[in-house]
């Protein structure tokens, strides 16, 4: 594993060409407090995240502001940073895979922002100060498909909406334990749950306030 230390700029920028794969691989990317994101993606074909830490940055810790693209990130640890853990925030529909990762004491764990489409697997959002999945598009869609995952501890476990644009999250074998709200709907969201997800907090029960599949 090769290190990365950042301090009052961002870690990784990655602007490609339209038919450019980045991958980053056995990275530990540390913002030591100062930097301000971890990786940012502007431009490419694709980028592909696997096995890093990244952490100690004052806003992402990975930002995603392309114009369209396809985003994996793989068995990857993103903790202790000011913003968001993964953010999506884009022109263009852009797409993001997440498989075996952690989202950990950041303000939000993973956020679908605008024109996005967001698939998580087998992963875990911890003690985020804010939300630990959100689905909320400030202009045109936010789509988020969680599945086999756990939102534990955070102040709000999973949400869908909050901004101007239609936000919709789907549930598939997912626990939410020990956040103070464990599933909200804001402005603009929608919740769909397959009915076989585990709710132990407040906020939207499975099957109340929840659409089925």
């Amino acid at each position: 594993m090769a290190s990365v230390l950042v301090s009052g700029t961002n870690g990784i920028v990655v602007q490609a060409g339209p038919s450019d794969t980045v991958i980053l691989r056995n990275l530990r990317i540390n913002g030591i407090g100062t930097g301000i994101n971890g990786i940012r993606f502007l431009a490419g074909k694709a980028l592909s995240v696997e096995n890093c830490d990244i952490f100690g940055f004052t806003t992402n810790g990975i930002d995603i502001a392309t114009a369209g693209g396809k985003v994996f990130v793989t068995d990857t640890v993103i903790n202790n940073n000011g913003g968001v853990g993964v953010s999506v925030q884009s022109t263009a529909l852009t797409t993001v895979s997440i498989n075996n990762s952690r989202f950990e004491l950041n303000n939000n764990g993973v956020t679908a922002g605008s024109n996005s489409k967001v698939s998580i697997t087998n992963s875990a959002a911890y003690g985020n100060a804010s939300v630990g999945f959100l689905a909320a598009a400030g202009s045109g869609t936010a789509d988020m498909n969680i599945a086999d995952s756990t939102a534990a501890n955070n102040n709000v476990g999973i949400q869908a909406g909050g901004a101007a644009g239609a936000s919709t999250i789907r549930l598939n074998r997912v626990s939410i334990h020990g956040n103070s709200i464990g599933i909200a709907n804001g402005s603009a969201g929608t919740t769909r749950s397959f009915g076989n997800n585990f709710n132990s907090d407040s906020g939207l029960p499975n099957g109340a306030g929840i659409t089925p599949q």
